[in-house]
């Protein structure tokens, strides 16, 4: 039987909810993956490829990396997901405070707020 994709949805959390695992193929072009981002809030475990942004996002235990390119590793890890040979609970839990620590709204708005702050005493030559 062919996969469909479900199409538009407005409720992007509840189709995550639905996944045992987010899978991002990328080969190149990903500076900081969303949909990677979306998944790890509802703590969605992630495999994907070792690209440009996805590693700073994909670290501390929250999900598996993979070298772009070669099917086979990437097979590979995505089956030792299934097959209980990685702590899917503890990818999960990672996953979920790893995104909520670094890359939440509040976060990012601490963040930049930071960045702003740093130009200003820059420019005051302090």
């Amino acid at each position: 039987m062919p996969l469909s994709g479900i199409g538009f949805t407005s409720d992007v959390n509840a189709e995550f909810e639905q996944m045992d695992v987010m899978v991002l193929p990328s080969l190149f072009g990903e500076g900081l993956p969303m949909v990677v981002l979306g998944a790890m809030a509802v703590g969605v475990p992630v495999v994907a490829t070792n690209v440009q942004g996805v590693p700073e996002v994909l670290q501390d235990g929250g999900s598996i990396i993979a070298a772009p390119g070669y099917t086979h590793p990437f097979a590979q890890a995505i089956c030792r997901l299934f097959l209980g040979l990685e702590d899917c609970f503890t990818i999960r839990a990672n996953a979920w405070h790893h995104r909520a620590q670094r890359f939440s709204e509040r976060s990012m708005v601490a963040g930049a707020a930071e960045v702003y702050d740093r130009i200003l005493l820059m420019a005051r030559g302090e």
